[in-house]
């Protein structure tokens, strides 16, 4: 893990993350310190499909709040619950592309509404750029990069802003490590918590992809 020591140690910020495999919320747990809190606002989708998520999820001290994007009122009630859980004294982290990322490498387009959030209650951002957790596999490497502090600028827009974060992520984001020594004999753990990578309905040509090294 690279940029540990861009983490604040006495404010609040809000944590928003690439979004590749089930497993990212833990490894960037892993990467923070237990306290204060961490709680990720996700997609309802494949969070509690079956008895042993929701087993699961409460065993870690439920630290996800579920989310219906196509839902107006979850979309609300999901906003009240970001500013609550900041002005409780705890950490938000988001993953802004709301789905599964299709391939190392590329990012979505970002949902505003984390953005409008940190604007509105003069919270920094952090961002992390995750590689390596597409296929999970025994030994596979896992590279985590951890930006500086971002804030809204006084005349930026909700959409500058998230523009602003994205390109940012994808100028911190590690190359992809490569497989382990045994890669490819873990697929079922991959696939443990999550169903089939939902379709993007968008425009391709907004993904944004890495960096190119001749840029």
């Amino acid at each position: 893990m690279k940029g540990k020591n861009n983490i604040p140690q006495n404010r609040n910020y809000i944590i928003i993350s690439n979004h590749l495999n089930w497993s990212d919320p833990f490894f960037i747990l892993m990467s923070f310190p237990s306290s204060p809190k961490i709680i990720f606002i996700a997609e309802n989708e494949g969070i509690y499909d079956t008895k042993v998520q929701k087993q699961f999820i409460d065993f870690m001290g439920k630290p996800i709040v579920p989310i219906e994007r196509d839902n107006p009122k979850s979309r609300i009630k999901a906003l009240r619950a970001m500013m609550r859980i900041i002005k409780n004294g705890n950490n938000l982290a988001v993953f802004p592309e709301g789905r599964l990322g299709h391939a190392e490498g590329e990012i979505f387009p970002f949902h505003l509404g984390v953005f409008s959030i940190a604007k509105k209650m003069n919270i920094p951002i952090l961002p992390i750029a995750i590689s390596g957790t597409k296929k999970l596999s025994l030994r596979n490497p896992v590279e985590i990069q951890i930006g500086e502090l971002m804030k809204c600028e006084d005349e930026e827009t909700d959409e500058d802003f998230g523009r602003r974060a994205a390109l940012k992520m994808r100028e911190i984001l590690p190359d992809y490590p490569g497989e382990g020594p045994f890669p490819n004999t873990m697929d079922w753990f991959t696939d443990l918590f999550q169903e089939g990578l939902r379709p993007f309905n968008g425009e391709y040509n907004l993904i944004i992809k890495r960096k190119e090294k001749d840029e």
